[in-house]
Formats: C-alpha cells, sequence, structure tokens
C-alpha cells in the first residue's frame, strides 16, 4: 500500500479539472433538455472504499481524500446544480460497519483470484487460458472475459508515471483496479435505484478486448474540448492537473497529467478561482504556469 505524498498532493490540488468535467456534462444536459425538458441527472459514484483498498488506509490520506469528495460536493452547490448531479461514496451504500468489512475482505479475495489468473495464464500461456482453474475460479466470483494480451498492455502502458516501478508493482494497481470493478458487479454497487438501465458515461475509453456486457449503454466523451485543450485525450479529470498558460498573447485554459515533468526554466504559481454562492463558496485550484 502506497499513501504517498504524491497521492496526498494530488488530492490536495484537483478541481480545475473536475470543473471543467462538470461544464462537460452540463452541456450534455442542457443539449437533451431542448428534446426532453427535464434533461439528464447524473449520479457520480466516488469510490472511496475502492481507492481506499489501493491506496492504503493513512490517515492523511483518507483526510485528503476526504477534503477532495467534499470540494466536489461543494461545487454542486455553489453552483445551484444539486438537481443535476449528485456524488454518491461507494461507502455510504453499505447498511453498517460490517457490510463494509466485508466488501474490503471481497476486495481481496477478488485481488488474489485474478494474480493468481494473470500469472499462471503468463506462465502457461494464453493459449487455452480459459481452461485455466485460476480463470474457473475468477468465472465463479463473477469476473467476464479472459484479460487477453492487449487488454494488459493497454494498462500497463497507461501507468507511464509509474515507468520506474517494476512490472510487478504495475501489476498490482491493475489487479487492485480490477478487484474494486468487479465488486460493483458482485454488489450491484453503480445501481441508480431506477427501474431504467442508466445510460453510463465514461471519461476514459473501455480497453481493448473489454467484454460486451461493460460497453452497453456506455456513452464516451472528452472531459474537455479539443478547441480548449487538443493535449488532452483518453483522460479522467481526477488524473488531470488543469491549470492556466500564457499563449499567444493570452491566458489560456490547459490541461496536463498530474505526474507531469517541469521543462527547464519552467514553473507553477500558485492560483485559485473562489466561487461563491450567498454564504457558500468553494476555492478551486488554478495555478499559472510561466515560462522563462
Amino acid at each position: 500500500m502506497r499513501g504517498d505524498k504524491k497521492v496526498i498532493e494530488f488530492l490536495n490540488e484537483q478541481l480545475t479539472a473536475e470543473l471543467t468535467a462538470i461544464n462537460t456534462l452540463l452541456a450534455v444536459h442542457n443539449s437533451v433538455r431542448v428534446i426532453y425538458r427535464p434533461g439528464l441527472t447524473f449520479t457520480l459514484h466516488l469510490e472511496d472504499l475502492e481507492f481506499e483498498f489501493m491506496e492504503g488506509a493513512g490517515t492523511e490520506l483518507k483526510e485528503s481524500r476526504d477534503r477532495y469528495i467534499a470540494g466536489i460536493r461543494k461545487m454542486f452547490r455553489v453552483l445551484s446544480l444539486d438537481d443535476v448531479f449528485e456524488a454518491v461514496r461507494i461507502s455510504e451504500k453499505a447498511a453498517d460497519e460490517e457490510v463494509l468489512d466485508g466488501w474490503f475482505a471481497q476486495m481481496g479475495e477478488n485481488y488474489h483470484a485474478l494474480e493468481t489468473y494473470w500469472y499462471e495464464s503468463e506462465a502457461r500461456g494464453m493459449a487455452g487460458r480459459e481452461s485455466y482453474p485460476s480463470f474457473l475460479a475468477l468465472r465463479r466470483l463473477g469476473w467476464q472475459g479472459s484479460i487477453p494480451e492487449e487488454m494488459r498492455n493497454h494498462y500497463l502502458r497507461r501507468l507511464t508515471a509509474v515507468r520506474d516501478r517494476p512490472d510487478a508493482d504495475k501489476v498490482r494497481m491493475i489487479l487492485r483496479n480490477f478487484a474494486g470493478i468487479l465488486l460493483h458487479h458482485q454488489k450491484n454497487l453503480l445501481s441508480t435505484g431506477s427501474e431504467v438501465e442508466p445510460i453510463k458515461f465514461s471519461f476514459i475509453p473501455p480497453a481493448p478486448g473489454a467484454p460486451s456486457q461493460l460497453t452497453r449503454g456506455r456513452i464516451d466523451l472528452r472531459f474537455v474540448s479539443r478547441t480548449v485543450c487538443s493535449r488532452v485525450g483518453a483522460a479522467g479529470p481526477w488524473s488531470t492537473k488543469g491549470y492556466f498558460e500564457p499563449r499567444d498573447g493570452r491566458i489560456r485554459p490547459a490541461f496536463a497529467s498530474w505526474h507531469r515533468s517541469m521543462d527547464p526554466g519552467s514553473r507553477f504559481v500558485q492560483g485559485h478561482l473562489a466561487l461563491t454562492r450567498h454564504d457558500q463558496a468553494v476555492n478551486v485550484r488554478a495555478d499559472v504556469l510561466l515560462r522563462s
């Protein structure tokens, strides 16, 4: 379990990219309202339990996570968007601590089954992998698909920010993420309680080889328009740092991975956007990138 300073710094600094993503979803809502007057309502599932399983349960880390979630919710209130957006922590769906402990234990079981299958299929070969005992055990847990080689390589390539770590560490990160995804389906945690199957919006396209069950009713979109920043492609706002930079004689918004290495002679000047309504306010981190 990591819970390192980089993760804590990330949680403390985010919100500019999230604000942009909210604006993108709001544009979809307004477009639908032209035809269907109520428009869309969005439920954002905040994966606090899964985050703890991946990153650890250190006090400072959990406090930073809670501030991040509180900032998202406060942003909705300040912008008067509570009727369009609802932010739900996964842990809030548990009836009590005993249920929460059971979900955490289930992720542990999922992880060990995924790990056994991953390495058995690598050692024995990908051909015939669906007959391996480890795959059959994983399927009994509810896992769909065989995690083909192109999917594995896709996730390993996405971990460019941790390229200095051994591949075994990267695999652990991937499988802990998979363990949380599997939990969602085992416990139906992404349900909104509606009788109608919801449309799923995602800022990250599905990995190659993803089971068809996971892509049904799904819409993939960029969280920020190319006209604003062409450098952002398949990225989530939670992994992206939003900032401003001087370009063409103007101050323009820009986005980059929060793991980004600074160019020589460049530095960020800390800044904030203050969003206020009546007696409520939220500060959104909005640094300015200066180049010498």
